[in-house]
């Protein structure tokens, strides 16, 4: 098992590195944005990563303001249905680069100008964003691997 890292430009390094050469695929939403990004596997770079994220206050640039909504959010904070209009509009973009500012916020830039801004510090969970390998790459132990921002900014990483 490799040593883990608490540098933040070493951490910024490793996850611009796992997600080199990855689409947006797929996401879902189940108390939190589960986004799988895919693309070739190379020696120590997994074919295919998972970035998860609790928190919906700030995390991205939503245009469409609350009050245009057609029907309103009942059972999940109202920005949830627009964050995911944006992540359904963002499949099969190219991920160009991930930037780790100071605090943990985490920028996605992919193609066709989708940004993505996932807040480092949130006191109402437990992490705010995590990378992992898939599921069953996980319960196999093929792959044990991991990048974290924990509720305070400060980020972890175990590299593959």
């Amino acid at each position: 098992m490799n040593p883990l890292i608490r540098d933040r430009v070493a951490i910024e390094g490793l996850v611009n590195r796992l997600c080199s050469e990855k689409k947006i695929v797929a996401f879902s939403y189940a108390a939190g944005f589960t986004v799988t990004l895919e693309g070739l596997g190379r020696q120590n770079v997994p074919s295919t990563v998972i970035l998860y994220w609790a928190s919906t206050v700030s995390t991205t640039h939503v245009e469409m303001p609350c009050d245009a909504r057609p029907i309103p959010t009942l059972h999940v904070d109202q920005y949830v249905p627009m964050i995911a209009y944006k992540l359904a509009m963002a499949i099969g973009s190219s991920v160009e680069r991930l930037d780790i500012a100071g605090d943990g916020t985490l920028t996605l830039r992919a193609s066709d100008d989708h940004v993505f801004v996932i807040q480092g510090v949130d006191v109402d969970v437990e992490d705010s964003w995590n990378m992992l390998p898939p599921p069953e790459a996980m319960k196999a132990l093929v792959e044990e691997w991991s990048v974290t921002c924990n509720s305070g900014g400060e980020l972890f990483a175990r590299p593959p």
